[in-house]
């Protein structure tokens, strides 16, 4: 059934093969760093990727600009130790295969004339940058190294902090409208991602999961407002992005499939948490 946004019902034949999946999220200010600030940009045409060939290691804010005529969704990933971007290049189309070869480190979803960003810590190593445009085009693979750097640097001062664990939200008691630095971290076993929503008024987490049961074609969009997106990351990771949030009553869901066997998405193992937002500086 229909009710995730567009993009992800344009995702949901791969999420349910277990492939990343990336969802629409707002343009956001880019979260700064505690020492000089670095910049890995990334920009998607027509004709393919344009990345540096090598960055250093640190924390590093990723820039994504899309310069296509297509929405792209973009996915950084270390390859594991052993791993090869040749065996990677040959996977790619069977995310089973795929997925256990890399640690995603972030991502984001990018309309055509749009940036985003998010920042990372990068550890030595070789990189892919996989695109997944959504059209009928098969994933896209751009690789880079990142070598040792003279300094790591420190990590973005974070407003708010919320992990992401097997099944589950810990979600920050007190959150303030306004824009704000997420900090993003998986003590979990599973890649997770955090994908925030604005529902209606009086639309339940209990309404949510009937929608996803149930068989109807239901009409008109989704109950609810796309807010913001980060994701996906590996256990042990953590990431950064901002997100500017009015008050009101919000929604987290994680999309990505179970890999431990069942692969049900996460939401239906109860990786779904309704929070709160307050007013201006509360």
């Amino acid at each position: 059934m229909n009710i995730l946004p567009k993009r992800l019902r344009m995702l949901l034949p791969l999420l349910l093969t277990g492939v990343l999946m990336m969802t629409a999220c707002q343009p956001a200010a880019v979260p700064q760093t505690g020492a000089e600030e670095r910049d890995l940009s990334i920009e998607i045409t027509g004709d393919g990727v344009s990345i540096p060939e090598q960055t250093t290691s640190g924390y590093v804010t990723v820039i994504t600009n899309n310069n296509s005529d297509a929405p792209q969704i973009l996915v950084l990933g270390r390859l594991n130790t052993g791993v090869t971007p040749e065996q990677l290049t040959e996977a790619i189309e069977d995310p089973n295969a795929a997925i256990p070869l890399v640690t995603l480190v972030g991502g984001r979803d990018t309309d055509p004339g749009e940036t985003q960003q998010f920042t990372a810590n990068l550890q030595e190593g070789t990189y892919a940058a996989v695109t997944l445009p959504e059209t009928d085009d098969p994933p896209g693979l751009t690789f880079f190294e990142v070598t040792a750097g003279a300094e790591e640097g420190s990590p973005p001062e974070a407003d708010q902090t919320v992990e992401l664990v097997d099944f589950d939200f810990t979600m920050p008691e007190n959150i303030p409208a306004g824009e704000q630095v997420w900090e993003v971290t998986n003590p979990g076993t599973q890649a997770h991602e955090l994908y925030i929503v604005k529902p209606q008024p009086g639309f339940t987490e209990e309404q949510f999961m009937e929608m996803m049961q149930s068989e109807e074609e239901p009409e008109g969009p989704p109950p609810w407002e796309d807010v913001g997106y980060f994701g996906p990351i590996s256990a042990g990771e953590t990431g950064w992005f901002t997100a500017e949030m009015e008050a009101g009553t919000y929604m987290a869901i994680c999309f990505l499939p179970d890999t431990s066997g069942s692969g049900m998405p996460h939401v239906s193992l109860g990786m779904i948490e309704t929070f709160e937002v307050g007013g201006e500086g509360e």
